[in-house]
């Protein structure tokens, strides 16, 4: 049957199975323990990968597969913003060396009479446009990631439930 309560012995650190008996009884009792690690990853680092290998585990019960679920679909379902903020951040150093680069041709034209400068002036200008476009949509882009980052907290939380319970058996 196993033991009749589990305690824990804060001074040692350590759980203790108690067995309830009567003076002088023999009793044969099997106690049985599942000794298991206990792993973290922190929300913000979850990602599909790593939802993958937590699926794959054979000893998942049901509730917990399905909400492992459930966020491996949130994360693929918002996969696309992440890559949409994998762009914008290449697109913003694009911009940057190039800006870098007429910039740099403007100063070697400076003192030169004419109007050779007016092509690239107008080009650091569209650059300048251009970037600040692309910083205000990774603001915006940043801005929704932060705001989803609550919604996958509380499937996670969810999940924290299903394994929290004891798993010792008789």
């Amino acid at each position: 049957m196993g033991a009749d309560r589990l305690e824990f012995d804060p001074s040692a650190g350590k759980p203790l199975a108690i067995f309830d008996l009567l003076p002088r009884s023999d009793l044969d009792r099997t106690l049985v323990i599942e000794e298991a690690l206990k792993m973290s990853t922190p929300v913000e680092s979850l990602d599909e990968q790593k939802l993958s290998e937590l699926l794959a585990s054979k000893t998942l019960d049901a509730k917990s597969r399905s909400t492992l679920l459930e966020a491996a679909a949130f994360l693929a379902k918002n996969h696309s913003r992440h890559k949409k903020l994998e762009d914008l951040q290449q697109q913003l150093s694009r911009l940057e060396g190039e800006s870098k680069r007429v910039e740099d041709k403007l100063e070697k034209l400076k003192g030169i009479d004419g109007n050779a400068a007016a092509p690239l002036v107008r080009r650091v200008v569209e650059l300048e446009a251009a970037r600040n476009r692309a910083e205000v949509d990774q603001k915006s882009q940043l801005d929704a990631q932060a705001a989803e980052l609550p919604a996958l907290v509380k499937i996670v939380e969810r999940l924290n439930q299903y394994t929290s319970r004891s798993h010792v058996t008789n």
